[in-house]
């Protein structure tokens, strides 16, 4: 597995950075290589993830850390929400072991881009996604090795669902931030607009929201409408404990540099609506969703 890289600042504050390599968002166990191609394959991403977490106890001290958060983009993001939970009961078991009480550490995840909805692709209404996330988690048996509580209230047989954050949100008990956009670029190709034909009106629709016109148009007003009011909806209620920023840029990770030059929304940016939701918890200013694009909104841009 490649070895994260590993930043010190300060006194006691790690940051690990562990690269994504294993197709399945740390989720899949699978005993036997696959040798159906000419690479022998080892689907084995959730026993990387839990190598990473004993390497961030025995080796970083995680269990004398006082915050531990998971962070994670597109597919780290979609790995942020399966493993929130599971981070944060490893960090609190960690300061357990080193003599501390569980409550002493503040346990956190912020996820980028990584709340993939389950949409039938337009115009062909294919579950074109839906059928992608079940034959990766058929492949790398990633059941039993996503959200526990998320898996246990499923019907025999729909555990794969908790793959997609908006069955697993429900369940999350540890405080999540939502960063992600409401026309993400990654998924108007991949997902929304994932059976068009090349060349088509579509197409062009998911490469630029300029091009959008007429069934286009309407059809993504339509996922738009969706995605925030229905799929984001365990993020977004008022009762939850998670925090948000939901623009309308049509952009894919948006965590890192542009954090402050990047988009605002009703006056404030990125980081400062992250900082506000971290130290003061959520509220109507930490759940920001910007105005639906082609819809002018004050203090608002990309």
């Amino acid at each position: 597995m490649p070895r994260p890289s590993v930043a010190q600042f300060g006194s006691g504050f790690i940051y690990v950075y562990a690269m994504y390599c294993d197709g399945a968002s740390f989720a899949g166990d699978v005993a036997e290589p696959n040798n159906d191609t000419s690479t022998t394959l080892y689907f084995r991403g959730h026993r990387i993830l839990q190598a990473i977490f004993d390497m961030m106890e025995t080796k970083l001290g995680l269990g004398h850390a006082p915050e531990a958060v998971l962070a994670g983009c597109s597919a780290g993001g979609l790995a942020t929400y399966i493993h929130c939970d599971k981070f944060a009961d490893f960090a609190r078991a960690a300061a357990v072991r080193a003599g501390r009480a569980a409550t002493d550490v503040k346990t956190r995840c912020v996820a980028d881009a990584g709340y993939f909805p389950d949409f039938k692709a337009a115009p062909s209404q294919v579950p074109y996604i839906s059928e992608r996330y079940h034959n990766v988690v058929t492949l790398q048996n990633t059941t039993g090795h996503t959200n526990a509580a998320c898996e246990a209230a499923a019907a025999p047989g729909d555990e794969w669902r908790c793959f997609f954050p908006e069955v697993t949100a429900p369940h999350l008990a540890t405080p999540i931030f939502a960063l992600n956009s409401g026309y993400d670029r990654w998924q108007l190709a991949n997902i929304w607009f994932a059976t068009a034909p090349a060349g088509s009106a579509w197409t062009n629709c998911s490469l630029s929201l300029a091009a959008c016109k007429g069934p286009q148009l309407a059809a993504l007003e339509r996922f738009h409408n969706e995605f925030i009011n229905t799929k984001l909806a365990p993020i977004l209620s008022p009762s939850s404990p998670h925090g948000a920023f939901i623009d309308s840029c049509r952009e894919h990770c948006q965590s890192g540099a542009t954090w402050t030059t990047g988009a605002v929304i009703r006056g404030m940016d990125i980081v400062s609506t992250i900082d506000a939701w971290y130290t003061g918890g959520p509220s109507p200013a930490t759940k920001r969703v910007m105005a639906p694009y082609g819809s002018p909104e004050s203090a608002s841009h990309c």
